[in-house]
Order: C-alpha cells, then structure tokens, then sequence
C-alpha cells in the first residue's frame, strides 16, 4: 500500500486551522508534545529522534469536546535504520463525572499510523496501522485557560488492524491503577 504525504497541503491545512483557531472567539484550546532524544549507548535504541506533536480541539458544550492529534516523529537507530511515522488521530471527549474542577472523562480515539523504515541504501518497507482506542482520562481545570490532564492505564478497549494483522482487546488491570515511576500529566490551553 503506497501512502504520499504532500507537505504543501499539510502545510497549508495546519495553516489554516491555526488562522481559525486564532479568528474564531471560542472554546479552542491546543496542546501537545516535542521531543528529542539521543542514546550513544543501546544498541537497538534510537542513536538519534524527534517527535513534534500538535494538539487542536473544541469544546463543543461542557461535557463534550473533539479534537486532532498529529504526530510526526523521524528517529535514527544505531544500525543506521532510518524510521519516519505520521499519525492521524481525531478523538472525541465525554466529561461523564463532574466534582467542581476534578472531571472524570471517557476518550475515544480513531488513528491512522504510517511507519517507513530504511537500513542503509535499501529502498526500505512502509506500514501502516489503523485503529480505534477508547480510554479513560482525569482533568483538572488548574486555571481559566490552563486544564491538566492524565490517561488512567488501568481500563481500555481497542481494535487495530494494519499490514501485518489485525487485534483486538479490552482489559481492566487492577495491578495498573497507578504507577509512580511513569505518570504523565498533560496540559492544554484554552482560548
């Protein structure tokens, strides 16, 4: 399956949904990540890689939102494999339990994940992997326009299929209810 990104159009679309965002007087609010990691000791880990990840949504009332994550990561391993990924992931949000500031929120997520690998001078393979996710989050709305969210490890549901297969699962973890070694919390800004 052949995938072509045309940057100029992708370019063009951020462009313009950055103009909205910035033109519409609304409940708009962005988020996301950047990252750069090197690794000089591993073998098999990425000698070099960056990730930029956007986050746009809308709230649509005070229970509901929708939004789009974008990734696009390009990494460098240790044996010289070359990997680019761009992921396509609109979700929606359901804010089912309310305690003032502390919200309790079931996330659904559809991705689309296309992965090109190259070793050396080999023309290299591509992948790609679509799916459906659905978690659960915590939010508190630390300030007007600033809220913090985390993704709860120990509850999920998801179906994947891609080039090599497809799965399915569901899972409640009760050892995973929390983990301090790994807890992420997030944050997005509010317009």
């Amino acid at each position: 399956m052949q995938f072509y990104i045309d940057m100029k159009k992708v370019l063009l679309t951020a462009a313009i949904a950055v103009a909205t965002v910035f033109a519409a007087n609304a409940q708009w609010y962005v988020g996301g990540a950047i990252g750069i990691q090197s690794n000089s000791e591993k073998v098999g880990d990425p000698k070099f890689g960056i990730n930029i990840a956007p986050e746009v949504g809308y709230y649509l009332s005070d229970k509901f939102d929708v939004g789009l994550d974008l990734t696009f990561g390009f990494s460098k391993s240790q044996a010289d494999t070359k990997t680019t990924d761009f992921v396509f992931a609109p979700y929606a949000r359901y804010s089912f339990l309310q305690f003032g500031k502390l919200e309790v929120i079931a996330k659904g997520q559809a991705y689309i994940d296309y992965t090109h690998s190259k070793t050396g001078s080999a023309d290299g393979t591509g992948s790609t992997a679509f799916g459906l996710r659905v978690f659960p989050q915590v939010a508190y709305g630390l300030m007007d326009n600033i809220v913090l969210f985390t993704n709860l490890n120990f509850a999920s549901f998801y179906v994947e299929g891609g080039d090599p297969g497809a799965s399915f699962g569901i899972g409640v973890d009760a050892n995973n209810l929390a983990t301090l070694g790994d807890i992420q919390i997030g944050f997005v800004y509010k317009f």
